[in-house]
């Protein structure tokens, strides 16, 4: 589940500096709309047990060429396993005809997996026939979810979505099961309305006004939003996060207490004999990454909120989250600490920051809250393929997160992601020639989240493999010889700094100035400088946060002229410098950056104080060439 980030971009990172121009980010207006739906209303009639049938009714107008492609085509899903879906109707208008679709271009089958493990997806597939550019299409849908997930309990969120919405009635639900409901994001859109009718009761919600919420094509580097930015409805029968972590804990209880398997106690008496938390939680983790397989499971019907027993998971030697939670919770209960389940939404751009009612469905993963002896908290992910119980992760950081136990009564909040958590720092020499033989060398150090993302990459590649892809990273694409590299690991399963070393003799033709050779210097923070904040409707997620540092010596040079000014920026995002020295032996650029926050709002990009930082970056990259002369051949 995680977006790893690749060793190949970590590397590279360190070694060059390239950023395209960047495009405002923007709405799209209503004229540039390819679809309109005319209306998109639900139904829902909800039982006591917490199952319900579900009616779905949607008009759709094909604007433009482009979303024949995509609206002439209808995929539904389902979950076979708790559901059924039916198609009551399904008609195209063009111009006054209006034809029903033949039952041949409806197909049910299962769907395909986006992730690798188990689901129990379904899917209709509906072709609608003579889709052409002012099209529309009317299909009504009848879903019947027959087993509540948690029985005597419902919850759904409902958005009107990215597409051109007109104005009218979005949701109509009766419900033998009394509900909470609240509407985030803008203001303005959705009116909600309740009355009961004898022993049912009932919920509405309009949309008051139209409404068009698509992100224009950019080439921004990711775009990020402060808080919800779609009107969201949000429908639940859980009373509290008390009610809710109730009905989780009581049905976890019997499972996390039942006794280990011989293999779990093993892992114990290991991590038994190490000193204090960190190191007893990192080799038990690190136990199961060697011995238990990450597998996910997305089936509602017995394992969707809940883990496979002990004795399941250790018969077959993998698990999902919620397996593998379960198990280091147990674990490190049985070694005297505090340990529970605990549900969070893992991605790199959560969705949920803002969390108005209890529901299930804000959450999408299960990790461990645990307590050292001293009561210092931390968040332990066994899905990850490190242990690093001291350390943070980009997809789980600074969202909120609830345990599942009686005594959770309200959300608590991960802890966000500081500079010093990820670090890079290099030394390289390059010793210039004027043959172009050049001899280099490169010393890296990784410490923190990168670290604990490299090693189980570094543990599939192999040595041989390793060494090439560092030596080749190393000498580009130019021809080179006597290349040596020594990739330096504490653990391959627990993270540590880790320390790499490369060299070769690299043939590497300088490039030639009327006053001598020329050397690129590197650019610090271009990524900030070369987009646009003017007219942004959004906020954008730049780069990670993160300290990178670089040194490169070049020695057997003279400089010609004099060195480039020492650069430096400092703000409340980002701060870094660039600085140059002469040596005995030649030229020395230090670079370092240190990223603090990469997430800016929309009123931070338009602030005065942004747009002066954005000046002095283009001021640091005015001079970009060192002049040099070789001192002699090599």
């Amino acid at each position: 589940m995680r977006a790893k980030t690749s060793l190949l971009i970590r590397f590279l990172s360190v070694m060059i500096c390239f950023f395209p121009a960047l495009s405002s980010a923007r709405w799209e207006t209503v004229d540039e709309a390819s679809v309109t739906f005319i209306d998109d209303h639900d139904e829902y009639d909800v039982a006591a047990d917490g199952s319900y049938v579900n009616l779905r009714h949607r008009v759709v107008k094909i604007e433009k060429e482009s979303a024949i492609k995509d609206y002439g085509t209808a995929e539904l899903e389902y979950d076979g396993a708790i559901e059924t879906m039916e198609i009551v109707s399904a008609f195209v208008k063009n111009d006054e005809t209006r034809i029903a679709v033949d039952k041949k271009y409806i197909e049910h089958r299962s769907a395909g997996a986006d992730n690798t493990g188990f689901n129990s997806k379904k899917v209709i597939v509906i072709a609608f026939p003579g889709i052409r550019t002012g099209s529309i299409t009317e299909l009504t849908i009848k879903k019947t979810r027959f087993k509540a997930i948690h029985q005597g309990h419902f919850s759904q969120i409902y958005t009107p979505g990215t597409f051109h919405s007109k104005k009218g009635r979005l949701m109509t639900v009766r419900s033998a099961i009394p509900l909470q409901y609240s509407i985030s994001g803008p203001k303005g859109y959705i009116a909600g309305a309740s009355k009961k009718n004898g022993n049912i009761y009932e919920y509405y919600f309009d949309l008051k006004k139209d409404i068009y919420l698509q992100i224009a094509p950019n080439s921004e580097p990711g775009l990020w939003f402060p808080e919800t930015f779609y009107p969201v409805i949000n429908l639940t029968s859980f009373k509290s996060w008390a009610d809710m972590t109730g009905v989780f804990s009581k049905k976890l209880h019997p499972i996390i207490n039942s006794k280990l398997p011989a293999r779990f106690v093993s892992f114990v008496e290991k991590a038994k004999s190490e000193t204090g938390f960190e190191r007893r939680a990192d080799v038990l983790v690190s136990q199961m990454i060697q011995e238990l397989r990450y597998m996910g499971d997305w089936r509602n019907s017995n394992f969707y909120h809940m883990p496979r027993s002990f004795e399941e998971i250790d018969r077959t030697s993998f698990g999902d989250c919620k397996d593998l939670s379960l198990v280091l919770a147990a674990m490190l209960r049985t070694l005297g600490y505090k340990a529970d389940l605990a549900v969070i939404e893992r991605t790199e751009w959560p969705s949920y920051l803002q969390m108005p009612l209890p529901l299930t469905q804000f959450f999408n993963h299960m990790i461990v809250r645990a307590e050292d002896e001293n009561g210092k908290l931390y968040w332990l992910d066994p899905t990850n393929r490190t242990a690093n119980a001291k350390g943070k992760w980009p997809d789980l950081a600074d969202r909120p997160v609830i345990a599942m136990a009686p005594w959770a009564t309200t959300p608590e909040r991960t802890p966000a992601l500081l500079p010093e958590d990820t670090q890079s720092h290099a030394i390289r020499t390059d010793e210039m020639s004027e043959t172009g033989q050049v001899k280099t060398s490169l010393t890296m150090v990784y410490s923190g989240t990168i670290e604990s993302e490299m090693l189980p990459e570094l543990r599939l590649r192999g040595d041989k493999k390793s060494s090439q892809f560092f030596i080749s990273m190393l000498t580009g694409s130019n021809p080179y010889k006597d290349e040596q590299v020594d990739v330096k690991v504490a653990d391959p399963y627990i993270a540590a700094p880790l320390t790499i070393k490369a060299s070769a003799v690299v043939t590497r033709v300088p490039s030639r100035t009327t006053a001598g050779f020329s050397y690129t210097l590197p650019a610090i923070f271009s990524t900030h400088a070369n987009f646009s904040s003017e007219e942004r409707e959004l906020g954008v997620k730049i780069g990670d946060i993160e300290t990178t540092g670089m040194k490169v010596h070049l020695t057997g040079i003279k400089l010609i002229g004099e060195l480039p000014e020492k650069c430096e920026i400092d703000s409340r995002w980002i701060k870094g410098s660039v600085t140059y020295s002469q040596t005995d032996k030649g030229i020395l650029i230090e670079t370092s950056e240190v990223i603090k926050k990469n997430k800016f709002t929309n009123a931070e990009l338009k602030s005065a104080e942004f747009k002066t930082l954005i000046q002095k970056i283009k001021n640091c990259h005015s001079l970009r060439q060192l002049i040099y002369k070789p001192l002699g051949k090599s």
